[in-house]
């Protein structure tokens, strides 16, 4: 049960007091409909998404900083020169593809952006995993869930932090502004990952953790070459967190 208190309709101008004038009631409010919060239209795109494409034989993964009907629109790019059109999950008809009542949804081929081409048995099956950014119980794989406990296919977390990486580094050294301010976005990503993620998802263990960089189903050998240089780098304009990619098993001067 809710119970709304609506300001303008103040229970003592509800009567007027003897010999004077009552005092005008203001016009009513109209009441403003009920937007689905924002993490809950990304659950519902990423699930959306998921059985749409696995209906089509697709099988994926998710990555990246997520009512009935639903449906999906393309809209034309912000850049006026650019050859594609950016795709939009509505959680209603009556939604605008907006930031704050749409989801824009990607879809990547293995290869763009270094993307691997994921095994089945490498993709995490989480609950819940949107609410929090990351998956809260540990890395094997699973099954989709059920209606009552879905579950969302996510990248293992070595790949997303290589890609979070990667990231960062494309971000800081873009021509455009609009990218150029994402990359302190991704360096706050970085430090999560790094400070609260890694010791949950990852060994801290040099001997035994720098074997993981060099598994070829999920990182080629340029790939690891510039994540290796990356990380150098990014200790270069952030040492406190050396320790940390040592202990993954990366050389850092």
């Amino acid at each position: 049960m809710v119970i709304t208190i609506d300001p303008s309709r103040d229970t003592s101008s509800s009567t007027a007091i003897p010999d004077e004038p009552s005092t005008p009631k203001p016009a009513p409010k109209k009441e403003k409909k009920t937007k689905p919060p924002r993490m809950q239209i990304r659950r519902l795109a990423a699930r959306t998404t998921v059985e749409l494409l696995k209906s089509h034989g697709f099988p994926c993964a998710l990555f990246g900083s997520m009512a009935s009907p639903t449906s999906f629109v393309l809209r034309p790019a912000r850049d006026p020169e650019a050859t594609y059109k950016v795709l939009y999950f509505l959680p209603t008809p009556t939604s605008k593809p907006t930031s704050h009542q749409a989801s824009k949804v990607d879809i990547l081929l293995p290869g763009v952006m270094s993307l691997p081409a994921l095994p089945p048995s490498s993709v995490w099956w989480r609950p819940n995993v949107l609410s929090g950014g990351m998956p809260r119980n540990g890395g094997a794989s699973g099954s989709g869930g059920t209606e009552s406990d879905p579950k969302v296919p996510v990248l293992p977390f070595n790949v997303l932090l290589l890609l979070k990486l990667q990231a960062w580094d494309d971000h800081r050294r873009a021509e455009e502004l609009r990218y150029q301010e994402k990359a302190p976005i991704d360096v706050e990503d970085l430090k999560w990952m790094l400070g609260v993620a890694v010791p949950r998802y990852l060994k801290l263990d040099p001997r035994k953790s720098a074997t993981i960089w060099r598994n070829r189903e999920l990182f080629d050998e340029e790939f690891e070459k510039r994540s290796r240089e990356r990380v150098v780098e990014f200790c270069e304009m952030y040492p406190v967190w050396t320790k940390v990619w040592r202990s993954l098993g990366f050389e850092v001067p």
